[in-house]
């Protein structure tokens, strides 16, 4: 680990090197009491406490410390999607979180529009998607078999078992798109939707 200067394991070597070093020269440290005289103690910690300080100094000039620090520096906000019920949520909650700071921006789904903002979540900034559905975003039917008034007994369609289709309709394509497009772009997926059966269906 210590011949690449380049590595995760050389850093980690030296690191924990540099830590055994520190805590051998607090221990070596002198305390006041009898024993060898302090100028003498001094001089056996001294190596200990420059190898430590070598050990360190080795660690934050290695261009794999640099690069992981330059990388946690530069690295982009976690990007947030926030989903609404439908599109007057989604434009009344960024205004409200964004306190009149997001930036709407148009999509290719009627009706639809996405805003974004930067906002500070548990103490980490992130940039805020928020956008919304329609309602419900796929519909549920009957298979051939069961959708004609005379292809079947009324009771089976209360039946649980009575196989469904579910499906996105023609005019809600480019909603999908669009929430599967940000969606990957996410990391982190937040729906804001009524406490209820049918909020919980739409998140579902």
């Amino acid at each position: 680990g210590r011949r690449g200067s380049d590595g995760d394991a050389s850093i980690a070597c030296i690191l924990f090197e540099a830590c055994i070093s520190r805590r051998c020269a607090r221990a070596r440290a002198p305390t006041g009491g009898g024993g060898a005289p302090a100028r003498c103690r001094e001089r056996k910690t001294r190596p200990t406490r420059l190898l430590a300080q070598q050990s360190l100094d080795a660690a934050c000039s290695s261009r794999a410390f640099q690069y992981t620090a330059a990388a946690t520096a530069t690295m982009p906000p976690k990007r947030v999607l926030c989903v609404a019920e439908k599109p007057s949520v989604a434009k009344d909650l960024a205004n409200m979180l964004s306190r009149g700071t997001a930036q709407r921006q148009g999509t290719n789904a009627q009706y639809t529009s996405k805003y974004e903002f930067p906002y500070t979540m548990d103490g980490q900034q992130c940039m805020f998607v928020m956008t919304s559905v329609l309602g419900h975003l796929t519909n549920v039917e009957f298979t051939e078999r069961h959708r004609k008034w005379h292809s079947c007994e009324p009771v089976e369609l209360l039946n649980m078992n009575t196989p469904v289709t579910k499906f996105v309709a023609e005019d809600k394509k480019e909603l999908e798109r669009l929430l599967m497009d940000e969606g990957r772009k996410a990391s982190m997926l937040i729906c804001f939707l009524d406490g209820d059966r049918e909020g919980e269906n739409i998140s579902f």
